[in-house]
């Protein structure tokens, strides 16, 4: 039994009801109005909602998305290191030829 009461734009029968919550409604309006007098805005499509394959698969392409994500920034924080150890081995070797430069020159 269904003991939740929905007041205002999400009553049932609410006008604004179609317009924020999603999905189609389950009983068509009781209304007539004439063809002619519809307002000629196009009626508004919903997303459909996602089945628990979709979701699944949906899920499954986020996880490696961020896989690919992960390898991506740990290759980048790889490529920064060895610029560095590349940089103070540069370093190191300029500093003992330059004190050869020095002890030959002394």
């Amino acid at each position: 039994m269904n003991l939740t009461r929905y007041l205002g734009v999400f009553a049932p029968n609410s006008k604004l009801r179609a317009r924020i919550v999603p999905g189609k409604r389950t009983k068509p309006r009781s209304r007539s109005v004439e063809p002619s007098k519809q307002p000629a805005s196009p009626e508004r499509t919903e997303p459909a909602r996602l089945t628990w394959a979709q979701k699944a698969e949906k899920l499954e392409r986020d996880r490696e998305l961020q896989a690919l994500r992960n390898e991506k920034a740990a290759a980048k924080a790889l490529r920064a290191e060895i610029k560095q150890i590349i940089l103070q081995h540069d370093q190191r070797t300029k500093e003992a030829r330059d004190d050869d430069v020095r002890n030959m020159t002394a």
